[in-house]
């Protein structure tokens, strides 16, 4: 008499019994693994601040981001963005126009640069302006994407910036 037919008390199909109910845990377990890897990312999904006056182009990059796995939060100006920054925890990047009432880019940056908690955020700069590519070239931003941008390359500007933040440290404190 076979293991299995002892087991099963009996022999054919009685014999794939077990087998079957083996599959259905292993299967209930990596579900549950799964899920729980889920939750895991949920848990440490990184977070990106987009500041920029034009609400369309705002919806553009949040799609882009959270297609990448960001949370996203969404300023319309400089002043704005300082302000859901103040209280809260801090992003993981911020991406921002330079061209916007109330407080622009420019003047956002500087403000982030002079405060020690948020002078190590990695800047994305999306703008038409040829003041991105300075501030780019002097070290104050991280990236500069041309609009109009390609989703594609925001995209990858992102991936690209957050794997070099993994490897590196962050730019230098520019006061």
């Amino acid at each position: 008499m076979s293991v299995c037919t002892d087991l099963c008390g009996g022999s054919g199909g009685a014999a794939r019994r077990p087998i079957r109910l083996i599959r259905a845990i292993a299967d209930s377990v990596t579900t549950l693994h799964a899920e729980s890897d889920r939750e895991q990312c949920r848990i440490t999904m990184s977070t990106a601040l987009v500041v920029d006056d034009d609400s369309d182009t705002r919806s553009l990059v949040r799609l882009i981001l959270e297609t990448e796995g960001y949370a996203v939060v969404e300023a319309a100006h400089g002043e704005e963005a300082l302000g859901l920054i103040g209280p809260n925890p801090l992003p993981d990047v911020i991406v921002t126009d330079l061209a916007m009432p109330i407080l622009n880019g420019v003047a956002l940056i500087e403000r982030l640069e002079s405060e020690p908690r948020t002078a190590a955020i990695p800047i994305v700069v999306v703008s038409a302006s040829d003041e991105a590519r300075a501030l780019q070239t002097s070290g104050r931003v991280d990236a500069v994407v041309r609009k109009p941008f390609d989703a594609t390359a925001l995209s990858e500007c992102i991936r690209g910036l957050a794997s070099t933040s993994l490897s590196q440290p962050s730019r230098p404190n520019v006061g």
